[in-house]
């Protein structure tokens, strides 16, 4: 059996309202990422324009179970109200060439799948 390695992005916008970017709500979605078997997890707290972000980097070995685990934890928990601005990229066959858009707060983006 092939495993599907793959590197994926959860990019979080807090947004102007925020006086600083939500260090419990990204300790707590690290912490669904490393159950759901993430590894080296990397974060990044920025800022653009007035807009502050936090970009959680994270490999995974079995990209299609550690998406539809995540993707479980995260939409069915009260987690998902809290990270009502998250955008989830993932590398695709190219790396990050032809990434794949996984999910995104704007409900009328066209977002992709990701197949075994």
């Amino acid at each position: 059996m092939m495993v599907d390695q793959r590197h994926f992005s959860f990019q979080l916008q807090f947004g102007p309202t925020k006086a600083a970017a939500d260090d419990a709500l990204t300790s707590e979605l690290v912490h669904v990422i490393k159950s759901c078997g993430g590894s080296s997890t990397e974060v990044e707290s920025g800022q653009d324009g007035n807009d502050l972000f936090c970009n959680i980097n994270v490999y995974a070995e079995d990209a299609y179970g550690f998406w539809s685990n995540v993707r479980s934890q995260i939409f069915t928990d009260n987690l998902s109200r809290e990270l009502a601005i998250m955008i989830v990229v993932c590398e695709g066959n190219n790396g990050w060439d032809d990434y794949l858009l996984l999910y995104h707060h704007n409900k009328t983006e066209k977002c992709d799948n990701l197949n075994r």
